[in-house]
């Protein structure tokens, strides 16, 4: 194995680990849909707060503070959701060390999916 093969796979190896202690957020929304803003509302410090475009991700590592005060991959977090100019509260619980999506083909049909490390999927509708 040449250098550059061995440097290729190490990389796509840390990539890989990486991913799987961040939670990440999608916006997986349809063509021409809004940007959502996602957001944890804290009492003190620094939270997760970012505008998503269409088909962006955004990812916090489970244990950075920023993200998930306890610092713990199975902290439950509760996001908050921006869409159209209409504020929507407590949205998603989700677990520190999974996944968020917003999915949905119109403004109709928009839900909230929630992937957590061991493959429970729970969707919540959001209603505009």
């Amino acid at each position: 194995m040449n250098s550059t093969t061995l440097l290729i796979t190490i990389l796509s190896l840390m990539l890989l680990l990486q991913s799987t202690q961040a939670f990440c957020i999608y916006n997986r929304l349809f063509e021409g849909s809004p940007n959502i803003k996602v957001f944890q509302s804290f009492t003190s410090g620094k939270a997760f707060s970012k505008v998503l475009s269409r088909d962006e991700i955004q990812c916090c590592h489970y244990s950075d503070r920023d993200c998930n005060k306890s610092g713990s991959k199975n902290s439950y977090l509760a996001f908050f959701v921006t869409i159209d100019g209409q504020d929507h509260a407590d949205i998603a619980h989700c677990v520190a060390g999974g996944s968020l999506s917003f999915r949905g083909t119109s403004m109709d049909n928009i839900s909230a999916v929630c992937v957590y490390p061991d493959g429970f999927v729970f969707t919540s509708t959001i209603h505009l």
